[in-house]
């Protein structure tokens, strides 16, 4: 679950409400500013990276001390399972230990020290936190070993699950890319400006908006009235 939101969460914020961000020059964007107040999204997003953060540095401290599979390649291939502490402490170090300490840098706090554009830009680096999805494929390859006669479902499963994915991530580029360009494809969308303007934004619309253009271009069936 804190993968999935990790995945689905992460570039949304980056690219619709960071991006948002660095148009507010001198207003404070820190988040925790908004902790509690109006803004209920921000609190209960806010909440979530929090739990989400806590459940990955527990994951970091589990992964130093909790045996795992590995294959062996003595005589034929086989799991063995590795219980020593040492090896796996060993292990980690030289896997995945790295990508998950990056993952772990909390840049999306960054614009609470300051106000500058710098340090807006800086929450948008939020996006190593995708790093931490190299578990989602190590999911996935466990349920082929764990259901070797559903393999076309699991493949199915597979496919579906990284192209929502990869169209979410770029829908939320493509919103990204075309906010604040007088003449890009948001402010020639009447509908859409009146969407994301004001005091209570509606980012559904938009979201729904950049979703269609990502989709209609993965699959090539057209851009419609987009």
């Amino acid at each position: 679950l804190a993968c999935q939101y990790v995945a689905i969460v992460t570039p949304y914020l980056a690219g619709f409400v960071d991006r948002v961000a660095l148009e507010l020059e001198g207003e404070n964007t820190c988040i925790f500013m908004s902790f509690g107040g109006e803004e209920r999204l921000r609190s209960f997003v806010l909440i979530c990276d929090m739990v989400v953060d806590v459940i990955f540095w527990l994951d970091i401290v589990f992964s130093f001390h909790l045996a795992r599979w590995i294959i062996s390649a003595e005589g034929r291939l086989h799991h063995q399972l590795i219980q020593d502490l040492p090896t796996i402490r060993s292990m980690y170090l030289r896997g995945n230990f790295a990508v998950d300490l990056l993952g772990q840098i909390p840049l999306q706090y960054a614009d609470c020290i300051g106000n500058s554009a710098g340090l807006k830009l800086l929450r948008i680096c939020r996006m190593v936190k995708m790093l931490r999805l190299y578990r989602v494929d190590r999911f996935i390859q466990s349920l082929y070993f764990k259901y070797p006669k559903r393999l076309y479902i699991v493949t199915a499963f597979q496919l579906a699950l990284y192209m929502f994915l990869f169209a979410h991530l770029m829908c939320c580029v493509w919103f990204a890319v075309g906010y604040g360009d007088p003449n890009g494809w948001i402010a020639l969308d009447s509908a859409l400006t009146e969407n994301i303007t004001g005091p209570n934004p509606d980012w559904f619309y938009p979201w729904v908006s950049s979703f269609y253009y990502a989709v209609s271009t993965m699959t090539t069936i057209g851009y419609g009235d987009i």
